[in-house]
């Protein structure tokens, strides 16, 4: 796969902070850099068990992680989810940690703590064959935790 040479200070420290991933044999399989929109980008990794996409929008910096059979295109985002939700979904929590904001690296660093933290049950959700009973309480979860955040997502009945 060819890297895109506006991305190489990202998948530089992208192998940095998640050398765990690496280790476990996950390979970037696809990059996409928007010079148009703020210089926005995804790179994706994938091993035989989950798929990762790192994206950066507006300066922030997002995890994403779906099952390995997800979608291969980086437009389409059906069965992932951000790394904060997944978290606040295995502890039960009500809330998310926001702050994806300052310095590139140290937002990596930061989302690389807490995924390695996270990583052995992560894993087990997404390459498990009840991924799509888990995919459900995972996307009520998000709608909640939404709804806590703004009202403008609470659903109407």
């Amino acid at each position: 796969m060819a890297i895109n040479k506006a991305l190489e200070k990202e998948i530089q420290l992208i192998r940095k902070y998640f050398d765990f991933l690496f280790k476990d044999d996950f390979e970037i399989t696809s990059t996409k850099y928007d010079y148009q929109n703020f210089g926005n980008w995804i790179i994706a990794l994938q091993s035989r068990n989950e798929i990762v996409r790192f994206y950066q929008d507006r300066g922030e910096i997002y995890a994403l992680i779906g099952p390995p059979w997800a979608s291969r295109s980086l437009d389409d985002s059906q069965h992932f989810f951000d790394l904060r939700i997944i978290v606040s979904f295995l502890e039960d929590s009500e809330s998310i940690k926001i702050g994806n904001t300052g310095k590139l690296n140290n937002q990596l660093e930061s989302l690389a703590k807490i995924f390695l933290n996270y990583y052995t049950r992560i894993t087990s959700i997404f390459n498990d064959e009840s991924f799509p009973q888990v995919e459900e309480k995972l996307k009520i979860h998000r709608q909640k935790l939404l709804s806590n955040f703004s009202p403008i997502f609470k659903k109407k009945d």
